[in-house]
């Protein structure tokens, strides 16, 4: 009879953990939905559009897959249109995963009918279907870490919503982060689980997920560095097992191997200072392996003098190395590596400073795209060492290098979004379970109470008298909690996730679904208009432009050029050159006679240059000037940015302007004929322009957009030379 009852028991233990199953999964199926659906309101706002400037090359990359496959568009193909007359050579020169991905969405959607699918559809869409399975991957990462599945449901829920997270997963965020996200949550997980089991079959696929990560963006080297982090920690605490030793071996070996292949990373696992750190982590585990083995070979006396001679070997590797490392940093490193590690380097790499999204996080920023989870995510690394293991050693390297990196640049904060769920959902677990724990205890003792009351009447005096006591005495222990207190933490609860999610929904509709490419405007009577000046202008230039001609702009504008005008750009937004990008910044700096020459030799037919004082558009190139300024000092030292300030150190653009910035080829490009539509006041720097009636020799307007933010110019072409070198002015050639 007790094993039949055993028996039913476990039976109805195992039916009930298949109901709670199914019913986690259908959660995570609606967190998904929830997932993908918050991030179209940029389409609900705007149209299916591609967002920004950088995903533009992505994009025409995946047309040219789609149509050439992916040797002929992408791994094998050389582009013209890019740094004339250099050209870039795309598949040495990009991670392959993001082209990939969105050519396979493409062509799975065509085969199950949709005939009509844009490709650049499939592109808008292909970050909203990959924050799903980041949802999923959150969700097994978070339970693999605390073994709790309900922080894992909250953990999946709160990186839906997150900010960090939905500012780099907006239908038309074509970018690298669109996949790598859930790459590198992926690969965290199977590590996790890697370690926890130990065997090769995780490891692999940790390796084979980690392959994947590697080629969808350079963040891979956070990825590998904090495992090798990972595991460093765990040999230096005595942490050590065969299991360890599994998973790190294989992923190391196989995971290089495999990162290898892409084209982009080739031989940089073993040319790079930033692969260092992992390479030199597996040396360590091979020597602590083998010492290992020689406890149980050898005896203890000769293991003693082999165990000071190996140390002796290493400290001498290592000064020799981090000597070889500090005189070498900037060399060894990337330069945008370079700059998280030693985050005052920024000011002697401006190319990289001048990207606003590589400058140091504001505070109130972690607010912004973290809200309830700043403060939910140090409660769960409490909650998490409250019962230390492996995977909670890892969460809590993760938490501490993302932050740190994080406060080096805005955009590391989508790092730290995936760990800062991860720690909110613990907390918010934890906390609930020791809240429900005190709720269940307090109305446990008032049903006692009642229970005792009803008792009492039926008792003698003095058996009552003992009861009460024993009662009393328990009620001490642990008092009960009255119900307004209830009432009142489950009502704070409830309202603390209700601003999270207002808050959330907020930011997704307001702050980051706006397209670069298409804005709206509301006038003061409140009509909403929408400003479109860019495509107006590029559409301008594939219709009245020759074929090959050869545009000069800022760096920031070159994707877009080339994949919505179809037309050679002289820089663009890979910044692969930075002495290119020096010249058009040094030619942009120089007053126009000297411009011209430098235009010239740069080959280009027409400059474009993006003005936004007509409307107030503060993100054109007035307001970038500076940085010009700097990249091109970087080259030519003629160039210093102190001339292009006013006697009281100011940068101005009004009549007490310094002279190089009121002569220079920017300000004359941008202010010519300003003067004749608005008397020259400029709404964005809130003064009126310091040179007026600008005339122009070289150059001739060919196009100005609707609103003024675009504006195009043709490059007069050099009139002919006479026998003597003279330039023909109308005139006949005397002989």
């Amino acid at each position: 009879n007790n094993n039949n009852n055993n028996n039913k028991e476990e039976i109805l233990e195992i039916k009930n953990d298949g109901k709670a199953s199914i019913l986690r999964y259908f959660i995570i199926g609606l967190v998904c939905i929830l997932s993908f659906s918050i991030r179209l309101h940029s389409i609900t706002k705007f149209e299916s559009v591609i967002h920004e400037y950088d995903p533009y090359f992505m994009y025409r990359t995946t047309v040219n897959t789609v149509n050439e496959g992916i040797f002929g568009g992408l791994i094998d193909h050389f582009d013209e249109k890019s740094w004339y007359p250099f050209g870039r050579h795309v598949g040495e020169t990009t991670y392959p995963s993001l082209i990939v991905t969105a050519s396979t969405i493409h062509s799975i959607l065509k085969f199950f009918g949709a005939t009509n699918l844009r490709i650049s559809d499939a592109c808008v869409f292909t970050a909203p279907i990959f924050s799903c399975f980041t949802v999923i991957a959150i969700y097994f990462l978070t339970t693999e870490i605390c073994g709790e599945p309900g922080a894992g449901l909250a953990a999946s829920v709160f990186i839906s919503l997150v900010p960090a997270y939905i500012s780099r997963s907006v239908a038309g965020s074509f970018d690298y982060e669109a996949v790598a996200i859930f790459a590198m949550v992926f690969v965290f997980f199977l590590w996790t689980r890697a370690v926890r089991l130990g065997t090769l079959t995780w490891a692999t696929l940790c390796a084979v997920s980690y392959l994947y990560m590697v080629a969808a963006w350079g963040g891979y080297i956070f990825v590998l560095n904090l495992i090798a982090l990972h595991t460093f920690i765990l040999l230096v605490t005595g942490s050590y097992s065969m299991r360890l030793y599994t998973a790190y071996s294989t992923f190391y070996c196989i995971g290089t191997l495999l990162a290898m292949q892409i084209p982009f990373v080739n031989f940089a696992p073993v040319r790079w200072g930033d692969h260092s750190p992992a390479l030199g982590v597996f040396i360590f585990l091979q020597i602590w392996a083998t010492i290992s083995w020689l406890r149980s070979a050898i005896d203890r006396k000769q293991l003693k003098i082999l165990f000071q001679s190996l140390i002796l070997i290493i400290i001498i590797i290592s000064i020799i190395t981090v000597v070889i490392g500090f005189a070498s940093l900037g060399t060894l490193f990337t330069g945008r590596l370079y700059s998280l590690l030693v985050p005052s380097a920024k000011g002697s790499l401006p190319i990289i400073a001048s990207v606003s999204e590589h400058q140091p996080i504001p505070w109130p920023h972690y607010f912004f795209d973290l809200h309830l989870l700043l403060f939910l995510a140090p409660i769960g690394l409490f909650a998490l060492f409250d019962r230390i293991s492996d995977q909670a050693l890892f969460a809590g390297l993760y938490a501490g290098t993302a932050f740190y990196f994080a406060s080096s640049m805005v955009r590391i904060l989508l790092v730290l979004g995936p760990i800062a769920c991860i720690l909110g959902g613990i907390a918010l677990n934890f906390l609930l379970k020791k809240w429900f724990i005190a709720v269940k205890n307090s109305m446990s003792k008032s049903s006692n109470e009642s229970h005792n009351h009803n008792h009492n009447h039926n008792h003698n005096h003095n058996h009552n008298h003992n009861h009460n006591h024993h009662s009393q005495s328990h009620n001490h222990s642990k008092p009960k909690l009255p119900l307004d207190v209830v009432f009142l933490v489950t009502l704070f609860i409830c309202f603390m996730l209700y601003l999270y999610v207002l808050h959330c929904g907020w930011v997704a509709r307001e702050a980051y679904s706006s397209p670069s490419l298409v804005m709206k405007s509301t006038r003061n009577d409140g009509v909403v208009g929408i400003i479109d000046d860019y495509r107006e202008a590029y559409s301008w230039l594939s219709m009245n432009t020759d074929p090959n001609a050869r545009i000069m702009s800022w760096w920031d504008y070159g994707y877009q050029i080339a994949a919505m005008a179809n037309r050679t750009v002289i820089v663009d937004n890979n910044t692969r050159n930075n002495t290119h990008i020096a010249t058009v910044g040094y030619a942009f700096a120089s007053k126009e006679p000297q411009a011209i020459n430098i235009v010239r030799k740069l080959q280009a037919d027409y400059i474009l240059v993006v003005f936004g004082g007509l409307i107030g558009y503060s993100s054109d190139d007035i307001n970038k000037f500076l940085w010009m300024v700097r990249i091109g000092g970087g080259v030519y030292p003629s160039i210093k940015e102190p001339d292009y300030f006013n006697s009281k150190g100011q940068y101005d653009i009004s009549s007490t302007g310094a002279s190089n910035l009121l002569d220079c080829l920017m300000y004359r490009l941008c202010y010519y004929n300003f003067d004749k539509i608005t008397n020259g006041f400029d709404r964005v720097r809130n003064q009126e322009v310091g040179r007026k009636n600008i005339k122009l020799k070289y150059f001739e307007e060919a196009f100005t957009s609707q609103n003024w933010i675009i504006r195009i110019y043709r490059v007069k072409s050099p009139p002919p030379r006479d026998r003597a070198g003279k330039f023909y002015k109308n005139k006949k050639l005397k002989i």
